[in-house]
């Protein structure tokens, strides 16, 4: 029936299903009733939505709430808390994509500290969905080796994807991604030609990468020095941990101490040091052969080192 199954009490009832991927197909018989059939239908292709990039300015009348949807919401509920206790609650409505701010009177709002959360709503996604578009040329990629997502909601790039995409020296060149937590991207290149890591600014995309190590001497195998002491080689893979001037670059190279990890801690001032003794080295043979081969990707090792 059109409608589904009826009202009327049945004693038995049988049913039969078919699962499909995400697709679920019923077909259920009920005493009194006629058979129905049930299934799931796909949605609109959506992405899984969430607000980020929360900000909060304040004038002399009110606090603006700043933040931006990642889609188009049907409705958004803004909670403003003292502790643990909702204070004020806003009803935004249906908002778009994109940047968006709320006022709130300061009239509104007794004397203190608050946070406050965004919760936004649009069409369920029960199932994996391409919602790019392969004609634009921002998601046109030459021989990708690496790919990495920033997230950390706080910075301004928060929930962006990178992948590498340019052509430097060759099929690892760039090579592999990572994302510091001030929103920067690392990119490494395990070349001989063109070794090293350097640093992308989100904010300023098309600008020149800026190059972690400089002013060194390289050999052909891409080992590369300063007054006869090693700093690095060709690099497949790099993490990063903390910020500031205690940002610390953890890479893998395949031409100085292999199967190590080095470790460089850079600086605010300069990008990178003239090291006395040479960097930090960690080993773990059997792990350092993974990542030799380019099949393992070294986030778990460093976080276990840190």
């Amino acid at each position: 029936p059109a409608n589904g199954l009826g009202t009327a009490k049945a004693s038995y009832m049988v049913a039969a299903a078919k699962v499909s991927g995400y697709d679920l197909d019923v077909m259920v018989l009920a005493q009194n009733e006629r058979m129905a059939r049930f299934r799931t239908v796909a949605g609109p292709a959506v992405a899984n939505i969430y607000a980020s990039e929360l900000k909060v300015e304040k004038t002399e009348t009110d606090f603006i709430l700043k933040f931006t949807l990642n889609e188009n919401a049907t409705s958004v509920k803004i909670d403003i808390l003292d502790s643990e206790n909702i204070i004020k609650t806003i009803d935004a409505g249906a908002l778009n994509k994109g940047v968006q701010s709320v006022s709130v009177s300061l009239t509104e709002l007794p004397t203190g500290s608050f946070t406050w959360s965004v919760t936004a709503s649009t069409e369920a996604v029960d199932r994996p969905v391409k919602i790019s578009d392969d004609s634009r040329p921002e998601l046109q990629f030459y021989s990708p080796r690496g790919v990495a997502v920033d997230n950390n909601f706080e910075t301004q790039q928060g929930a962006h994807s990178y992948a590498g995409s340019v052509s430097w020296a060759g099929s690892s060149s760039p090579m592999r991604l990572a994302v510091a937590e001030d929103g920067k991207v690392y990119v490494t290149d395990w070349s001989d030609a063109h070794p090293g890591v350097w640093i992308m600014d989100p904010a300023a995309p098309s600008a020149p990468f800026v190059p972690v190590f400089s002013g060194l001497t390289k050999a052909t195998s891409g080992l590369s020095s300063i007054n006869g002491v090693n700093v690095h080689g060709s690099i497949s893979h790099c993490w990063v941990l903390g910020k500031g001037e205690d940002t610390r670059l953890y890479t893998f190279d395949e031409d100085w101490a292999k199967e190590k990890i080095l470790v460089y801690i850079l600086s605010m001032k300069i990008m990178w040091m003239q090291w006395q003794p040479a960097p930090a080295m960690y080993c773990n043979t059997t792990l350092a052969r993974w990542l030799l081969h380019g099949s393992k990707l070294p986030v778990p090792l460093f976080t276990m080192m840190r």
